[in-house]
């Protein structure tokens, strides 16, 4: 009865996926989030799709995506499915997603853990809904963790050719994944004590076709996004050492914690870090998962050395393997304590019971959190402004902003990208010194999208070449607030709902000479 012990042996899997899929689809219809910075993806691949050419805006070849392989999945759906584009990502998320937790188990099943290891480690994937959010937010990252595993899973069976075919998918799909596969590149050669010729010579055949595309279409095989980003955030994140590493350990609880303190989160994540080092102690014996704590120690150096800690979606290959040894660690002290300590099965069930309750409860909480910044932000100033420009300027017009995602997407206009990720013109200026102000009044574009409270640092020059048109605020928000706020220290809650309305608040300004 083989049949019979391998649907038992699956069963438990099965029911992890079943569960994940729908909380995962509960957490999309309830919040509605998508990220802001898919849509800038969204539009290469509209454009893609319409004949227009790998381009943001028209007739500028500038690379300004670091997930080409996603943007063509996308450009290939919205050619066949044009009024679904948000359910479309959602979709390929959703099964990359999947995908990646089953590979994990297989994974696991493969270098022999044992059954309840393996259940453990996949309900932490299965109820982190950091890892929903990612999954269903539109953007590339749930792809790109699914490439990864398959990749190591691929390299654990001793397939080299099938991990350099996934690593180079990886590499199409963001290609800082490159990070990755030197990771594995020198596992397995200090594994196996063999140089790994073939993965390699995968991987560059794979990842070789777009580095000469882009070579000849932009100029450059390296994302222009990188430069740019370099320019305009590199001072950002680097408030500090020791407030960068904060940033990076307190997002790494399983799930979020919006309604705790700051102390208490800290705390928290110190356990749940010191859970994962009992996890890498427990896995000591097992090679090939050691390559887990060395990539996390190597991520959270690179991302503290580098100050990239404004983007919480960077966390996210590093979350994943952490979470992975979390769960080792929680078992292996769980079974320590059982065989110590002799505790009952009912007092297991009831733990158990109380972390699943924790475990929905705070997301619940972060999901409010996500549905009104999608309603506010998204769905009611960012998305209606993008319409508003459409219907209401001229299509030739040039329009400056920093929200490159949902209004540019539905402006249709020729956008100039504050940022820089498709405007190289302004990267130029910033390297020159050049404020948000100075940008707009030495490029002259037809129409300058502003937060609202910008007004208080308007300078003359600006005020005598652009006059206000129309504004977004579907919370009300109060510039003077911000100042009320810092001069009375109002409370935590005040803070975010002030913040959550200058968020929401944008005013289109247009050029005068027009």
């Amino acid at each position: 009865m083989r049949w019979m012990k391998s649907i038992n042996k699956f069963t438990p899997l099965f029911f992890s996926i079943l569960l994940a899929a729908i909380l995962r689809i509960l957490w999309k219809l309830d919040t509605h989030y998508t990220f802001e910075d898919a849509f800038i993806t969204f539009r290469f691949a509209r454009n893609l799709s319409n004949g227009l050419g790998f381009v943001f805006n028209p007739n500028e070849h500038v690379y300004g995506t670091t997930t080409p392989l996603f943007t063509l999945l996308m450009a290939a759906w919205i050619k066949v499915f044009p009024n679904f584009v948000v359910f479309g990502a959602s979709m390929f998320g959703l099964l990359a997603g999947l995908v990646s937790i089953i590979l994990v188990w297989v994974l696991l099943d493969d270098l022999k853990i044992n059954s309840a290891q393996k259940l453990l480690i996949t309900s932490v994937l299965v109820f982190s809904n950091k890892l929903w959010l990612h999954d269903m937010g539109g953007m590339e990252t749930p792809l790109v963790i699914c490439a990864m595993i398959a990749a190591y899973l691929m390299l654990v069976r001793n397939k080299p050719i099938r991990a350099g075919l996934f690593s180079g998918i990886l590499l199409w799909l963001r290609v800082d994944g490159i990070v990755w596969f030197v990771f594995l590149f020198l596992g397995s050669w200090i594994i196996t004590r063999k140089f790994p010729i073939k993965y390699s010579i995968t991987t560059i055949m794979v990842y070789l076709p777009w580095c000469i595309f882009a070579l000849a279409y932009f100029g450059s095989p390296v994302p222009y996004t990188i430069y740019a980003k370099w320019v305009a955030y590199h001072n950002i994140g680097m408030s500090g050492l020791f407030s960068r590493i904060m940033i990076v350990l307190r997002w790494m609880t399983p799930v979020s914690l919006p309604s705790i303190s700051p102390a208490i989160i800290t705390w928290l994540a110190i356990t749940t870090v010191l859970f994962s080092a009992i996890g890498t102690v427990a896995v000591l014996r097992q090679k090939w998962l050691m390559i887990l704590p060395i990539f996390c120690l190597e991520e959270i150096v690179r991302l503290v050395a580098l100050g990239e800690t404004f983007e919480a979606r960077l966390f996210i290959p590093l979350f994943w393997a952490l979470m992975i040894l979390f769960g080792f660690g929680i078992q292996y002290s769980w079974r320590a304590l059982f065989h110590q300590y002799k505790i009952r099965p009912l007092f297991g069930i009831a733990v158990t019971s109380i972390c699943i309750s924790f475990s929905l409860w705070f997301p619940l909480q972060q999901a409010q959190l996500n549905g009104n910044f999608q309603y506010y932000v998204f769905d009611s100033s960012l998305k209606q402004l993008g319409l508003w420009l459409d219907k209401n300027t001229p299509p030739p017009s040039t329009v400056i902003l920093e929200p490159l995602g949902y209004a540019g997407f539905f402006s249709n206009r020729h956008l100039i990208d504050e940022v820089g990720l498709v405007s190289p013109q302004v990267v130029a200026l910033k390297k020159q010194g050049y404020s948000t102000l100075d940008l707009i009044t030495t490029l002259k574009p037809d129409y300058a999208v502003l937060h609202c409270d910008d007004a208080f640092q308007r300078s003359n020059t600006f005020l005598e070449s652009y006059y206000r048109l129309v504004e977004f605020n579907p919370l009300k928000f109060d510039p003077t607030t911000m100042l009320i706020y810092n001069s009375n220290k109002s409370s935590e809650s005040d803070l975010q709902n002030i913040l959550l309305g200058r968020t929401a608040c944008y005013q289109v300004w247009k050029y005068k000479a027009n």
